[in-house]
């Protein structure tokens, strides 16, 4: 089944990712093989006043069930109008982050390209809505790459770019590693192959057997949607409040929910019992594998697709990740960019225009169509944008003239 048919009969049921579940209906589709994912939508009632608007007209709620019987819950970014448009697998950050983080991002993209682009967003297991895996399972970076391909076998899009973004962008690697002849662009904020943590093989392997067999603490419980939105704005990576209010839509629960489904009730108004996050504290651990340097070049290495990476120049992840050796590793081409904003600069309403114009003027140069909705004029304003921003700095490299460059591009900002 063609993605566009999906999409279609996603239609039926359109609604928001903040709207709270009423009832839920299935629909199978044909079998795909061993593999068959399917596809459950539920029936949602309005938003009440208290949560946030949805993000656009056209974003709808998707949940995939994979054949394993565990539930992904995604937004689908579509306008149905273009059968031709190009698609886009959206991958996201781990821990508190969800489908959510997208939304600020792909809706400036939809208002300047709405027949563009299908893009499937989804959370992660353990994240936002999807289910949690059973503790022995554990979360790696190799099974969120498993489920995403999954994803993408079920809607057989036999041409997809991929749009990743910190850990997205870490299992991402995986995806296009992988997958290098379905894999046509790859796109990385904040990230770039596997995260090396410092510690060594051993003192790593502990630290993650402690924190799996230690039985979780309770869950924080808010009073209300706000207090869980300014406990948000000061995490690990610190948001305006805007931000915050956009993930905690896929972020929170009511307090008596069960975490292991993804029906789960989302936010809604205040109720006596409040709420709590909807993720399963397993996945603020370390990821269950280590990877050396040699196994991070060998995932960057097998990279066929042309590689934008672009990084905050408030943030200190391309000097954590050891962006040189990285992207001498990838064989094909790369656009290393800085830009304004920090880890969340596709989120944070003050720097995602900077980041989508980037993004699309980026796709076409590599052979992405994209039909503006108001033709040359909306493309001149992306121009523009990127033209009267002084901090922006990009460095093209192509393979075999890399080394130069890449020094001379990081040594005037590392």
């Amino acid at each position: 089944m063609r993605s566009s048919e999906c999409l279609e009969n996603l239609s039926l049921a359109r609604r928001s990712p903040c709207d709270h579940p009423v009832e839920t209906t299935r629909r199978r589709f044909r079998p795909k093989a061993l593999s068959a994912i399917y596809i459950s939508m539920e029936t949602r009632a309005p938003p009440p006043a208290s949560s946030a608007q949805p993000p656009s007209e056209f974003c709808h709620d998707a949940v995939f069930e994979l054949p394993s019987g565990d539930r992904i819950a995604a937004s689908v970014w579509s306008s149905q109008r273009n059968s031709s448009a190009t698609r886009i697998l959206a991958l996201t950050l781990r821990a508190a982050d969800n489908a959510a983080t997208w939304d600020v991002f792909l809706s400036a993209v939809f208002a300047v390209a709405p027949d563009a682009f299908e893009v499937v967003a989804f959370d992660l297991p353990g994240h936002g809505f999807s289910d949690h895996w059973p503790r022995p399972k554990g979360y790696s970076y190799a099974g969120y790459a498993e489920v995403a391909a999954l994803v993408v076998d079920h809607l057989e899009w036999s041409s997809f770019a991929i749009l990743s973004h910190s850990l997205g962008a870490e299992f991402g690697s995986l995806l296009a590693a992988a997958m290098p002849e379905r894999v046509s662009h790859y796109i990385a904020l904040e990230g770039l192959g596997p995260y090396r943590h410092p510690s060594t093989a051993t003192d790593y392997l502990r630290r993650h057997l402690t924190h799996h067999r230690r039985v979780a603490n309770p869950k924080t419980v808010f009073p209300t949607v706000e207090s869980a939105t300014t406990a948000r704005m000061k995490g690990l990576f610190p948001l305006s409040e805007p931000a915050a209010r956009t993930l905690i839509r896929r972020s929170i629960v009511s307090a008596p929910s069960l975490l292991s489904t993804a029906s789960a009730t989302a936010v809604s108004s205040p109720a006596p019992s409040g709420f709590i996050w909807s993720s399963d504290p397993l996945v603020f651990s370390l990821p269950r594998y280590l990877y050396s340097a040699e196994c991070v070049a060998d995932i960057l290495g097998a990279i066929r697709a042309p590689t934008l990476t672009i990084w905050g120049n408030e943030s200190r992840a391309m000097a954590l990740y050891g962006i040189r050796d990285r992207v001498t590793a990838i064989k094909g081409d790369v656009t290393l960019v800085t830009m304004p904003g920090g880890h969340h600069l596709h989120l944070e309403p003050s720097t995602a225009r900077l980041a989508v114009a980037e993004t699309l003027l980026w796709l076409e140069k590599h052979g992405v169509r994209i039909p503006y909705s108001d033709g040359k004029a909306a493309k001149d304003v992306l121009l523009a944008l990127i033209s009267n921003s002084k901090e922006v700095t990009r460095v093209e490299l192509a393979d075999g003239s890399r080394v130069g460059p890449l020094d001379s591009f990081l040594a005037a900002r590392l």
